[in-house]
């Protein structure tokens, strides 16, 4: 009869989880098809962090975008790229900041558009830069081919997409290796990456192994070469060549979103540094300046370059 009475009981609490589960399901959906929250998606390992940057920007657009239904903003940390895919795919997220590769990915796969160019850490736009040392007589790309360059890490736009694809755009052809000891294929420049083939493969190992002669170059960002490179090591260093610029960062917006509220959106990012509420918002948000258009100029370095990333990765 306890049996009975607890195989019963147990079958009734599962019962009830599914109901609950449905309900709870249903709301969600019906919360979401109403639009009462505006969304902001974030892709980052340091959700709390991210949360606390962006959800000032979210109340800012949902305030001003009442016309639309939103009553309250909202932020949604995704764990990397495919899963903010899976969010627009689902219509989850409203807007988001993403790199110039990454924004040519979506917009390709028809899963954003480009709303504004975003002056993240204050700087519009920034380029790469390839060093040597200054008495290694390479001054050119040819003067690396059966060489070995060194970049950070597969996921860096600076320090691996923007100069990768830059030599390929020139008719270069990269091998990987797996280590500086490793010789290339001949006629091929070959690479590796800094933080695969040390713990510590960061800016300051890929310009010690440029000084010490254990690879011939490198590259990463002007700005970590403004913030990382002392003068000392600069003499002993010599920048032979400088990337197109690209914008540092891209605001998007998923591209099922109506083509009136993104110009909306477009308009109060533009105008948000005029305002305190606004330039509270930017402050928060990864040290915005502002948000403007993107100069057809660097809309056409990303669409060039990007075309080449998807070479890099096949």
């Amino acid at each position: 009869m306890s049996f009975i009475f607890k195989f019963t009981q147990l079958k009734l609490m599962t019962s009830l989880i599914i109901i609950l589960g449905t309900l709870f399901s249903t709301l969600s959906v019906a919360d979401e098809q109403n639009g009462n929250t505006f969304v902001v998606g974030v892709v980052s390992s340091k959700p709390v962090r991210a949360f606390e940057r962006a959800q000032p920007l979210a109340n800012y657009l949902a305030a001003n975008l009442s016309q639309y239904g939103y009553t309250k903003g909202d932020v949604k940390v995704a764990r990397n790229l495919r899963e903010l895919e899976r969010w627009l795919k689902r219509g989850q997220i409203d807007i988001f900041s993403e790199t110039a590769f990454t924004a040519y990915e979506l917009v390709n796969s028809d899963l954003a558009d480009i709303l504004a160019r975003h002056w993240k850490n204050g700087s519009a736009e920034y380029h790469s830069l390839f060093f040597a040392r200054v008495d290694s007589n390479i001054a050119s790309f040819d003067d690396l081919v059966d060489k070995i360059v060194t970049f950070e890490d597969r996921l860096s736009t600076s320090a691996y997409y923007l100069p990768a694809t830059t030599l390929l755009q020139q008719g270069y052809s990269l091998s990987e290796v797996s280590s500086p000891r490793e010789t290339p294929p001949k006629g091929t420049i070959g690479y590796f990456f800094a933080d695969e083939l040390s713990p510590h493969g960061d800016e300051s190992s890929m310009m010690s192994w440029v000084e010490k002669g254990i690879v011939a170059a490198s590259a990463f960002s002007n700005e970590d070469w403004d913030d990382e490179v002392t003068p000392e090591i600069s003499a002993n260093l010599n920048v032979f060549y400088r990337t197109p610029n690209i914008p540092r960062a891209v605001m998007m917006a998923r591209s099922t979103l109506d083509p009136q509220l993104k110009k909306d959106i477009q308009k109060l990012l533009f105008t948000a540094d005029s305002n305190e509420e606004g330039l509270n918002a930017l402050r928060a948000f990864k040290k915005t300046k502002k948000f403007d258009p993107i100069p057809q100029e660097a809309l056409n370095t990303i669409h060039e370059i990007g075309a080449k990333r998807t070479v890099l990765e096949d």
